[in-house]
Parts: structure tokens; sequence; C-alpha cells
């Protein structure tokens, strides 16, 4: 794989990342062979711009874990503000309980790294339902839901390598 990076030299070259064997590598921490032979071992930028991603993701997912969990703990109790919200909309008995289970058990596979996709998904679906509520009964909350829906599509397209 070549990659263009400025030289610590004061001229121009390519770099070629290759392992200790010689062979090609996507490795960051692998050895440049520079052109005129010589070889430095470098870490490059991109890998720190990983790592950062990588916790921004982690950061994300924890707020919207914190975010589901209370949610969905809320509506699990009983909250009679939830039960009048979800009778006015027109829901079946007790399907506060439902959505508030699908909450919880969404905010706890979203900290889980194997199943934090599934998780994801669980609470897209979920938030696709509010944001459908809201938007049906003219309500100004779809914006929030439209928000949180695409931070968690977001979580979902990050996390779809791993």
């Amino acid at each position: 794989m070549r990659l263009p990076i400025v030289p610590e030299a004061p001229y121009s070259t390519t770099f070629m990342l290759v392992s200790d064997d010689g062979e090609r590598t996507p490795d960051a921490f692998g050895k440049l062979v520079v052109n005129n032979g010589s070889v430095s071992t470098v870490r490059y930028c991109w890998t720190h711009m990983h790592r950062l991603k990588s916790i921004a993701v982690w950061v994300l997912q924890f707020l919207l874990a914190a975010l589901f969990a209370i949610q969905g703990i809320v509506k699990l109790t009983g909250s009679q503000a939830w039960i009048s919200r979800f009778r006015r909309w027109g829901y079946p008995d007790r399907f506060y309980f439902a959505v508030g289970l699908a909450e919880l058990v969404g905010s706890i596979l979203l900290l889980v790294p194997r199943l934090a996709k599934v998780g994801a998904l669980l609470l897209i679906v979920v938030m696709a339902g509010a944001t459908a509520t809201h938007f049906l009964h003219r309500e100004p909350q779809a914006i929030i839901t439209l928000v949180v829906l695409a931070l968690l599509c977001l979580v979902l397209y990050l996390r779809r390598a791993a």
C-alpha cells in the first residue's frame, strides 16, 4: 500500500508500509521503506484518529445507553405521565411496558461490544415508532426523536466493521 506522507527529510518521497518479513501491511506500526532503501518505524496520525473515533463512539454509546436506561426504567415503573401519553396516542394498555423493556434491553446491549449493533438496531426500531407517533400527532418532540434516531444510526454505521 502506498501512502503519501511528508518525510522528515527536506525532500519529498513515496513510502510503502511493510511488515518485518517484507510483506505489505495495513498495520499502522509497521516499518516504512523509503525509495532510497532506508527503513524507519513510525506511528501514523490516522491511528490516533482511529483511537479518538473509537473513544467518541463509546462515549456516544454510553450517553445513549444512559438516556434509554432511564426512560426504560421510568416506563417500567408505571409512570402516570407515560401511561396517559400512551392512552392518548391510542396504544393498547401496558404497551408502555413493552416499550420500556425494549429501551432497557437496548441500552444494556449498547454497552456490550459484541451486541452493540443489535442494541442499536433495537433502539432504532423503538425510535422509528416514537418518531412516527409524534409526527402523526403533530407533536414537537418529533424533532428530538429524529435527532436521537440519527445518533443511533450513526452508532450502527460506525460499529458496522466491529
